[in-house]
Order: C-alpha cells, then structure tokens, then sequence
C-alpha cells in the first residue's frame, strides 16, 4: 500500500471516450494484485478531496457513494474483476462537503495471460449539470407539445416540472398531496393548473413550493371536490 504522500502514477481516462465528450472525466486505475488505487487530480477533487489527505481504497471508494446506489455500484465493479466485464455504471457520490455528484463510471479489465485480470482501468464523468439541462429540457418541451392527445395530469407534471426543478414522479405525488386531503380529483387539479398557471415563471424550492403554490390556487374553492378516487 502507498503512503498518503508518495506520488502515485495517474492514470489516463480511455482515449476513445475523452476525444468523444466534453463532460468534466476523472480516471482512475485499481491494481487487483496489489489491492492499490491510483487516482488523478480530478478523481480527489470528485470527491471533495486533495491527493496526500488519504490514500484511496475501496472502503474509501465505496464511503462516498450514495447509499441507495452502493451495493450495486459495487457489484458491477467485482463482476469486472471477476469476469473481466467493461462497465458503464450510473451512481451517485457523495464529496466530503456533503454535495452529490450524477456520475457515469466506465471500466475494463486488463488480463494477464492466462485471463486473470490483474487491474481495473476507467475513468468517472461527471453528469449532473447535464442531467439539469436534460430535465428541464424534457419539461419545457412537455409543455411546449402540449395537446389534446397529451392529458391534462401529463401537462400540468409538465409545469411543475419546469417550473420547480421536480422530477416528473415528484410532480405527480405533489399533485396527489394536494387533492387527496381536500377531496379534489387530481384532473381537475391538474386542469386548473394548467388553465392558470401555464407561463409562471421558473420558481425555486421544490416539492415544498410547488405544494404551497398549489394551496393557494384551490384556495378559492372553485373546484369542485369528489368522494372517489382521482
């Protein structure tokens, strides 16, 4: 194992994947004989950290991904080992400011003779600000296609969307969270959205500002409310 301080090599990200992005890569390179990690500059910065402050591990590695993605991050990477398997896993990591990073980690394996493999060599592109761009994206073309073929509940998703930086299940449990309590089919909630709200301006705050937005639209109490399920 390397000391903290011991200038390790940097691997290089694939030749094929950073002459074909522009998104910020991160490469790394895992001897499996030798249990050792080397990182580049970008990989400690990934992670909120500067080279000689630790010496990279798979624990290490493994800290600061996001819980929900750990485990079967962690598959992906033995299945290369084990079988030799190239990889592109989608996760999450978790800096030690405590910020997320979306990131898409490739591997391969290199194999001595006989096919054993004896290193792991990749690189980690950082994707969050293109997922963004993605998502709102996607929700300002919801709502720019918006027609008589696309519901009312899909275009009011749409909206919140857009308008609040949600996913678009995240619209839906919003829109379930006001109707439900007041006996409101979520349709009509959706179309009085729609009807009111169709060029508001994008708004910060989440769930939690989209929900108080949505109070005060029903507030007026000229939905009609209903018994049934919406």
């Amino acid at each position: 194992m390397t000391s903290a301080d011991e200038p390790a090599e940097r691997p290089a990200a694939p030749p094929v994947l950073a002459s074909h992005t522009s998104l910020p890569l991160a490469a790394y390179a895992y001897s499996v004989t030798e249990d050792r990690w080397e990182w580049d500059e970008a990989m400690y910065a990934l992670h909120g950290l500067a080279r000689g402050q630790v010496v990279p591990t798979t624990e290490l590695l493994l800290a600061h991904k996001h819980p929900d993605d750990r485990e079967s991050a962690h598959v992906v990477f033995l299945d290369a080992i084990t079988h030799g398997t190239p990889f592109a896993c989608r996760h999450r990591i978790i800096d030690t400011r405590g910020r997320t990073h979306a990131v898409i980690a490739f591997g391969y394996a290199d194999a001595d003779e006989s096919g054993t493999t004896v290193a792991v060599r990749g690189c980690i592109a950082e994707v969050t600000e293109p997922l963004v761009a993605e998502t709102r994206a996607a929700a300002d073309y919801a709502v720019g296609r918006a027609t008589s073929s696309r519901s009312t509940i899909d275009q009011a998703k749409g909206m919140l969307m857009s308008s609040y930086g949600l996913r678009a299940d995240e619209a839906f449990e919003v829109l379930k969270a006001v109707a439900s309590p007041r006996n409101l089919r979520i349709r009509d909630l959706a179309a009085a959205l729609v009807d009111h709200e169709s060029r508001r301006p994008t708004r910060p705050g989440g769930c939690a500002a989209a929900i108080a937005d949505l109070v005060i639209l029903v507030g007026a109490g000229t939905l009609p409310r209903d018994e049934q399920a919406p």
